[in-house]
């Protein structure tokens, strides 16, 4: 097995060696991410409102970094135009943390909006290479962010409840199921390097 990885990739041989002794641990970081999205899967709202708070606490503390960065610097004609960068961000991220239900409210619609118009962009992307073998997977890609750009907008405002917690939620088992199969995976990689 060490031949055959190495001869595929030179130099794997000994990252396989190395991290295929740590598969409990990627077996373990998959079932609790898992886990944790089912969980949030099942607290959809609270996890949206939590995090509009984080980004709103983010905000704040890049507006405040940007508005220091600028003073601090000094540079020129930009001095002004930074400062108001870094007040705009600490607005926004006050904003977010006060208002947490209405921040979900338009940070859904922008999300509805974004899908919808990166699904339309792909699809003309998805024409333009029609001679591709692969032009069908990026068209059927297009098609379901359109789709899900519009559900998301014409259920707003109620999808502001659970659209950014099942995003996150779905986004933390995709990454738990993908941690399990590596570490599945190099749990017979370890198997067959200790033989």
């Amino acid at each position: 097995m060490e031949s055959t990885v190495q001869s595929a990739m030179p130099g794997a041989g000994s990252f396989a060696k190395q991290i295929s002794g740590k598969w409990g641990w990627l077996v373990a970081a998959g079932f609790v991410f898992t886990l944790l999205g089912m969980i949030g899967l099942g607290m959809a709202t609270a996890v949206s409102e939590l995090f509009t708070l984080y980004f709103g606490i983010l905000l704040i503390i890049g507006g405040v970094v940007e508005f220091f960065h600028a003073f601090k610097s000094r540079l020129g004609n930009g001095l002004i135009l930074e400062m108001l960068i870094g007040i705009l961000y600490i607005v926004a991220g006050a904003w977010a943390v006060s208002a947490p239900l209405q921040a979900m409210l338009t940070l859904t619609f922008l999300i509805g909006c974004a899908f919808l118009a990166s699904g339309i962009l792909r699809m003309i992307m998805a024409f333009q290479m029609r001679s591709h073998a692969s032009w069908g997977a990026v068209l059927f890609g297009a098609i379901l962010s359109v789709i899900l750009g519009l559900m998301i907008i014409n259920e707003w405002p109620e999808s502001s409840l659970w659209v950014i917690g099942t995003l996150i939620s779905v986004e933390m088992i995709i990454y738990g199921v993908s941690l399990l199969m590596v570490g599945f995976g190099m749990r017979g990689v370890h198997k067959t390097l200790a033989t």
